[in-house]
C-alpha cells in the first residue's frame, strides 16, 4: 500500500470519527435542551401553582393592604400610649411566675427527651428492634406532632386542673412531636460502618446501642434538646391562655384587664429570661459538643 493509499485512509478514519463526535455532541446537545425545557416547565408549574394558592388564600382571608396603613397610626398609639412604658414596679411580683415558667420548660423538656428517645431508638431504621413497632411509633410521632402544644393543654386542664403542673405536662407531651422526629432522622443518619463491625463480632443490641449509635448520636442529641428549651419557655406564654401557670397565665390577665402597661412587663420578663437561657444553652452546647 502507496504513502497517497495511507493518507486518504487516514483522512477517511478521521472524516468518520470527526462526523461521529458531531453526531454524538448533537445528541448530547439535544438532551440537555430536553431536560433544561423539562425542569423549566416544571419550575414554572410550581412557581405558577404556588401563586395561585398564595392569592386564592389572599381573597380568601380578604387581606387588605391599606387596611393595615391606614391602621399604622392606631398600632403606634397602642404601642407608645398604652403599652409602653412597661410598668416596672409589678415586676418583683411576677418573679415567682417567672421562675414558674422556667420550672415548667425544664421539666416538661425532661418529659420529652425521655419518652423521645424511646420512641427514637425503637422506630429509628438503624436501631428499631421490630420494623412493624417502629413504623407504629413514627406514626403515633407523627400524630403528636399534628397537634400544637395548646391542644395537649386544654385536654390536660380538664384532667389534672390548673398550674405548673398541667404547663409541665403539656410542654412534655407535646414536645414529643419534634424531638422524637429529630431523635429520629438523627439516629437514621449515623454511619453505618460502625454498627455491622458489632455485629459481626456478635455484639448485643445494648452494647450496639451503646458504642455505636450514642456516640455518633451525642452532638444531635445535645443541640436538639437544648433547643427545646428555647421552645418551651416561648410555647409557655401560649399555655397561659389556658391557666397553665407562669409568665403567660400572668400576661393574658392583665390583658384581659386592659392592664396593657404590666402586660408589657410580662412580655419584657419573658424576653429576659429567653435571652439568658440561650446564652447558657448555648454555652454548655460549646462544652459538650
Amino acid at each position: 500500500m502507496g504513502n497517497a493509499d495511507v493518507f486518504t485512509k487516514s483522512k477517511t478514519i478521521d472524516r468518520l470519527d470527526s462526523k461521529k463526535e458531531f453526531s454524538l455532541s448533537h445528541k448530547l446537545y439535544r438532551k440537555y435542551q430536553k431536560n433544561r425545557k423539562s425542569k423549566f416547565y416544571h419550575l414554572s408549574t410550581i412557581w405558577g401553582f404556588g401563586i395561585f394558592i398564595t392569592l386564592w388564600s389572599w381573597w380568601g382571608t380578604e387581606f387588605k393592604m391599606y387596611s393595615i396603613i391606614s391602621s399604622l397610626g392606631s398600632m403606634f398609639e397602642f404601642i407608645f400610649k398604652d403599652l409602653l412604658p412597661p410598668d416596672l414596679s409589678v415586676a418583683r411580683s411576677m418573679i415567682s411566675a417567672t421562675m414558674d415558667t422556667l420550672y415548667m420548660s425544664i421539666v416538661g423538656v425532661a418529659i420529652s427527651i425521655v419518652l423521645s428517645l424511646i420512641f427514637a431508638i425503637l422506630s429509628a431504621k438503624t436501631t428499631a428492634p421490630n420494623v412493624f413497632i417502629g413504623e407504629i411509633l413514627k406514626n403515633i410521632v407523627s400524630m403528636i406532632r399534628s397537634f400544637p402544644t395548646i391542644i395537649f393543654g386544654i385536654f390536660l386542664v380538664a384532667t389534672f386542673g390548673l398550674g405548673t403542673f398541667t404547663g409541665a405536662l403539656a410542654l412534655g407531651v407535646g414536645g414529643i412531636g419534634m424531638l422524637g422526629k429529630a431523635y429520629t432522622e438523627s439516629l437514621e443518619q449515623i454511619d453505618p460502618g460502625q454498627v455491622e463491625a458489632l455485629k459481626s463480632v456478635g455484639a448485643s443490641w445494648f452494647q450496639i446501642i451503646g458504642q455505636a449509635i450514642m456516640p455518633q448520636f451525642k452532638p444531635s442529641f445535645i443541640a436538639w434538646s437544648l433547643h427545646q428549651v428555647d421552645y418551651n419557655i416561648r410555647d409557655s406564654a401560649i399555655l397561659g391562655m389556658i391557666g397553665a401557670g407562669g409568665l403567660g397565665m400572668v400576661l393574658i390577665g392583665r390583658i384581659r384587664l386592659f392592664q396593657y402597661s404590666q402586660a408589657a412587663t410580662a412580655i419584657l420578663l419573658i424576653f429576659i429570661l429567653i435571652i439568658i437561657v440561650e446564652y447558657i444553652t448555648s454555652k454548655i452546647r460549646e462544652q459538650l459538643i
